[in-house]
């Protein structure tokens, strides 16, 4: 907005001032500002006007009706007045990360900006600058406005997003005069002449698409360096709350007593090393009973398990993305940062199917477990061998348990189990080789006391049959539906043998009726169990204590951004004591 009004500006003064009958009768200057409003609004309109461009073009509004009004300025009337106006448009745009990001950066260049410019640069105005001095001094201005936007956004970036960039401020530097004062106003110069000259028009757009490609290729660089990213926990909010509270003095310097100054200070820059250094004690939240999370990933599975005694273990990890590391980068990762957790001491593949593993090569790096658990190394998919080199890499050992073995021996009552290997001791059905085959696995039990959750992965009829023959212990509380409650799945016979309380779909909200089928509802109505669907309800947090399981679910609206945060009880029941 301010390269395109300056720009225009510029260009308008320049032609009503050809005139020298309006340039000694009227206010020229106030006449070419209020030109640009009509010029600024539709750049709004055109770019989509969301939350960041919305702000600006108020922003930009009230300045030049403020510059042909003679009003003072001020800085925080302008945020405030920016701020009434889109919140009176749309309320629940405060709680979206958008908001927040604009605001707090545009708060941090107006405020913290100036006083860093004065702590840093000494008053010269007594001499003339040099050019260098002047390079210098834009190079420097340049550096501070990226500096303070990035560590005042910090805070919503590690919270939202869970990352933070160490080459960003240098990175903008480069990237932003290349968009700003190259293609932009190449872009802008070449709308007039689409009309008048289409062959200048185009030449125009060319060298503004040089610097797009260039900033792109910039861009490219500085992510691909070692480093260039932090992925980190989701900061407590008592530290949050403690570095707005030193941004907020910082930005009242002046205003408020010396004695308060440099605490607000020191205040921000503590919280800001607790963030981006965060000790364990901040982030360890233990749970109390058997936890269980089942993951909205759409049309896959991931579950993360945690026991009272500290054990956490994730059992699958893959969904319906097409990419190999969205699901684990912007679904699981994000979940277990935002529920405090580092490292993960184990994590489970059942099956060597796509969506149950194409997110784990980002867990690995990022979660650091001791233990990978899969089927068995034979045959697979080159992406699922890439997997295990991978886990051989960072040094995880790769675990291929057999029937009885458990994780968790010494977490006293608390276990996970493999209850059988089908691809090793013969439970699969003989001559069905392919997409059966692929399904067949281990299946886990984890155990807290006297309830358990069992985890038959994507097992077929025959396998299920198998299980319940060789007098397998299935017995759980919480059954996983075999195969995203498919229909080639789950059995009477096998839910006969697990009889558990409560049943969790994990599938997509496209299953046209297969994932789960349209009978399984009713079978669970016979016996008496209680069905959930993640494409229904969302992620899935389960509770189990002594005699109670409690599930919440976190379905989260598009149009409203509290029910991202906000859980929904979808299921209470008593649970029977062996």
């Amino acid at each position: 907005m301010t390269v395109i009004g300056t720009l225009l500006y510029t260009a308008l003064y320049w032609i009503l001032s050809r005139s020298e009958r309006l340039l000694f009768r009227y206010p020229l200057r106030k006449w070419a500002a209020m030109l640009c409003l009509p010029v600024l609004l539709g750049y709004g309109l055109l770019a989509g006007l969301n939350t960041p461009v919305f702000r600006a073009v108020i922003m930009s509004c009230i300045v030049i009706i403020a510059i042909c009004t003679d009003r003072p300025k001020s800085s925080s009337t302008l945020l405030a007045t920016a701020a009434l106006v889109i919140l009176t448009v749309e309320p629940m745009a405060l709680l979206t990360a958008s908001f927040q990001l604009s605001f707090v950066a545009t708060t941090a260049i107006l405020f913290l900006l100036p006083i860093l410019k004065k702590l840093i640069v000494s008053d010269s105005t007594s001499t003339p600058a040099t050019l260098k001095q002047i390079v210098i001094n834009w190079l420097l201005a340049a550096a501070l406005v990226s500096t303070v936007a990035t560590l005042a956004t910090a805070p919503i970036t590690l919270f939202a997003f869970n990352r933070f960039s160490t080459v960003g401020i240098l990175a903008n530097l480069i990237v932003e005069p290349l968009i700003c004062l190259w293609s932009l106003p190449a872009g802008f110069l070449s709308i007039p002449f689409i009309f008048l000259q289409p062959e200048i028009s185009t030449w125009l757009f060319g060298i503004g698409a040089v610097g797009l490609s260039t900033a792109v290729q910039v861009t490219t660089f500085f992510s691909s360096l070692p480093f260039s990213t932090l992925w980190l926990p989701s900061p407590p909010m008592l530290i949050i709350i403690g570095f707005f509270a030193g941004f907020l003095g910082c930005c009242l310097w002046g205003r408020l007593p010396n004695i308060c100054l440099w605490p607000s200070v020191g205040g921000m820059v503590f919280c800001l090393v607790l963030m981006l250094h965060p000790p364990s004690f901040l982030l360890n939240r233990p749970v109390d009973s058997l936890q269980l999370s089942f993951l909205d990933v759409g049309q896959g599975s991931a579950t993360l398990v945690r026991f009272s005694s500290g054990l956490t273990v994730l059992i699958d990890g893959g969904g319906s993305s097409s990419t190999t590391s969205s699901v684990g980068e912007r679904i699981i990762a994000p979940y277990l940062w935002q529920k405090g957790i580092q490292k993960l001491d184990a994590v489970v593949i059942t099956h060597p199917d796509a969506d149950h593993y194409n997110g784990l090569a980002f867990i690995l790096q990022h979660f650091s477990p001791k233990q990978l658990w899969i089927r068995d190394r034979q045959g697979h998919k080159e992406d699922f061998r890439e997997l295990i080199r991978l886990a051989e890499e960072l040094q995880i050992e790769v675990v291929s348990p057999q029937a009885g073995m458990k994780l968790g021996s010494g977490y006293g009552r608390d276990s996970l189990e493999c209850i059988a290997n089908i691809a090793s001791d013969g439970t699969t059905s003989s001559g069905k080789e392919s997409r059966n085959q692929a399904n067949t696995g281990i299946i886990i039990k984890a155990c807290s006391g006297q309830h358990c959750a069992l985890f038959p992965g994507d097992i077929g009829r025959s396998e299920e049959h198998s299980l319940v023959n060789r007098d397998y212990d299935l017995n759980a509380d919480i059954l996983l539906a075999p195969h995203h409650g498919s229909i080639s799945s789950n059995s009477q016979e096998f839910l006969t043998a697990v009889s558990p309380a409560l049943m969790i779909v994990s599938a997509g909200r496209s299953g046209d009726s297969h994932f789960p089928h349209a009978h399984l509802q009713e079978d669970c109505d016979q016996k008496g169990i209680t069905l959930l669907t993640t494409s229904e309800h969302g992620t899935l947090e389960t509770s189990v204590d002594r005699e109670l399981t409690q599930v919440y679910g976190y379905f989260k609206k598009q149009d409203n951004p509290l029910n991202s945060y906000k859980p929904v009880l979808v299921s209470e029941k008593k649970l029977s004591l062996p």
